[in-house]
């Protein structure tokens, strides 16, 4: 399918124009762009181990030829980089698509796995030598990433068509839809909106092409290759038909649910209307292998880390003490899996008797309350590391949503939909909306975060949980945890 342009007179331009100006016109969505860059990414890792170890074998003043790999050293390699990758944002829809991000991001992800690949004992490559082949495998794995990347976007702009979405319904809905797709950066472009209240264009939005009538013509002269019913409301029959003669023509149909989840890693709440049993997760009455092994993970890291925590607390403890007045820990009630009530630990990182009225009050930016240790506690998440124990006793997951007060909860329950559905699974240490979102201290800001959490509750998975972990550890070492 080829995209239209325009001519200086307003008019379209020629297919063969447009197959002229970009070679090939190919309607990319943001998973096809993430599948070609990692397969990119991966020949790249092959060709630089490859490099690296002929350099190791005949030398470097000989005649360079390719050394074939064995299985276990690629796939420990590629492993690294699955591991990586995602925690430096290598593959977010706003970075794939923008060459020097993308290359920036991937040089990142590919320096960490270089360094954890040369640490790996007996199932990686030998290639410690010398530190001319290391140096030789370093600088050719991360150029050659670099290089793709760059490749793929200029290729990417000759190449690629926006996928050309047109909204049906010109409400909140199908607005707010609209900023996810303009700021995604994901390979759609908005064609633009039909109005369902009138058949004729409206004016005070240029967005709005037409009306209910209109969306047949719409979609050929548009060259329209996504669908989007946003209307709340039952559509009527003429258009239901017409939605599915677009399916049939091959344009994909989305609600404006489906689509905004998948462009923002969120669930719309306040958007879903009758479509409320898309924004609800699935239950597991019965604990599967699944549930099992999240906890198992569970017991052993809470074990693990509170080995560790009793090794730095005399440390963390001092300096709680040394900045001001008050105990090291204190516990607080908050809301956890299906309502059950219970205590989490936290080192104080407030002043002490911080709401003398006993009044709970959301923690804010800059919040006067907290101490000058307490900031870095809060920003590196160090504060929390007590609920360590929480975890081990089953009352917390690792990953999970936050856990909030009793006060909060009732709070958010009364004006946020589906706030509730957030209780399905166990509140953890760190979870989708902690690593995607700043920190909250607002009504608004906890509608956001819902939006995450009810993502996570509807998609968790391992694989999920072994994402959030992993970019966990960029957030806590850049301090932004608060």
């Amino acid at each position: 399918m080829i995209a239209p342009s325009a001519d200086s007179s307003g008019r379209v331009a020629s297919g063969r124009a447009v197959a002229d100006a970009r070679w090939l016109a190919l309607h990319l969505g943001p998973n096809e762009r993430r599948a070609i860059v990692g397969l990119g990414d991966l020949a790249a890792l092959l060709i630089g181990l490859m490099i690296g170890l002929s350099v190791r074998e005949i030398g470097i003043d000989l005649q360079p030829a390719f050394v074939l790999p064995p299985l276990l050293w690629i796939g420990t390699l590629f492993a690294a980089w699955l591991l990586f990758a995602p925690a430096f944002d290598a593959y977010s829809q706003s970075r794939v698509n923008v060459p020097y991000a993308s290359a920036m991001a991937s040089g990142q992800a590919a320096l960490a796995t270089v360094i954890a690949y040369f640490l790996i004992p007996y199932v990686t490559a030998p290639l410690l030598n010398s530190r001319l082949v290391m140096l030789v495998f370093a600088i050719t794995t991360i150029g050659l990433i670099g290089a793709w990347r760059i490749a793929f976007g200029f290729l990417l702009g000759r190449l690629a068509v926006a996928r050309t979405v047109l909204v049906v319904g010109a409400g909140w809905a199908a607005q707010t839809l609209a900023q996810a797709i303009e700021s995604s950066g994901s390979g759609f472009a908005l064609a633009g909106f039909i109005d369902l209240e009138r058949d004729e264009v409206t004016a005070h939005d240029r967005r709005v092409l037409g009306g209910r009538r209109d969306l047949p013509t719409l979609l050929t002269s548009r060259r329209v290759t996504d669908l989007v019913v946003a209307d709340d409301s039952r559509l009527p029959g003429d258009l239901v038909k017409a939605v599915v003669t677009a399916y049939e023509a091959g344009i994909y149909v989305h609600t404006m649910a489906s689509l905004y989840e998948q462009l923002t890693g969120r669930i719309p709440v306040e958007h879903v209307g009758d479509d409320w049993a898309g924004a609800m997760p699935r239950i597991e009455r019965h604990a599967g292998l699944g549930a099992l092994t999240k906890r198992t993970f569970d017991i052993c890291a809470g074990v693990i880390g509170l080995v560790a925590l009793a090794a730095f607390y005399p440390f963390i403890a001092l300096a709680i003490r040394l900045d001001s007045r008050g105990p090291v820990l204190y516990r607080q009630q908050r809301v956890g899996h299906r309502g059950r009530l219970f205590d989490v630990w936290k080192f104080r990182s407030m002043v002490d008797h911080a709401e003398p009225d006993g009044q709970a009050r959301w923690a804010t930016r800059g919040d006067p309350r907290v101490t000058r240790v307490g900031r870095f506690l809060r920003a590196a998440r160090i504060d929390e590391l007590p609920q360590i124990w929480n975890v081990v006793r089953g009352e917390m997951s690792v990953v999970g949503p936050r856990p909030e007060r009793p006060t909060f909860v009732a709070e958010l329950e009364r004006t946020i939909p589906f706030y509730r559905a957030r209780l399905l699974v166990r509140p953890g240490l760190t979870g989708w909306a902690q690593i995607k979102y700043r920190y909250g201290s607002s009504a608004e800001d906890a509608l956001v975060k819902l939006q995450y959490d009810l993502y996570y509750v509807k998609h968790r998975s391992l694989w999920l949980d072994a994402l959030i972990v992993v970019k966990t550890v960029p957030v806590v070492l850049r301090l932004a945890g608060r």
